[in-house]
């Protein structure tokens, strides 16, 4: 009997697919470490949030103008 290789080795790689696979290695990495800086960045601003005092937290929401009035086109039109 020869010497036969076991089935469940894997088969030699090529040089691109050894650069493929560096090169996907590489970005699965980045992608870990970009998405741990994201989560770092939102426990820093959430416990920079809860430090800063209710007064100095700019509300989101636009001044209204007690003065302006809604008028209904929809009642003009129907003459």
């Amino acid at each position: 009997m020869g010497s036969r290789q076991p089935s469940h080795t894997k088969p030699a790689t090529t040089a691109k697919q050894q650069a493929d696979d560096r090169l996907a290695q590489a970005l699965r990495d980045n992608l870990h470490r970009r998405k741990a800086q994201l989560r770092a960045r939102a426990n820093s601003d959430t416990a920079d949030a809860a430090e800063m005092p209710m007064t100095a937290v700019p509300s989101a929401a636009p001044a209204v103008d007690s003065d302006m009035t809604q008028t209904d086109d929809s009642d003009q039109n129907k003459q």
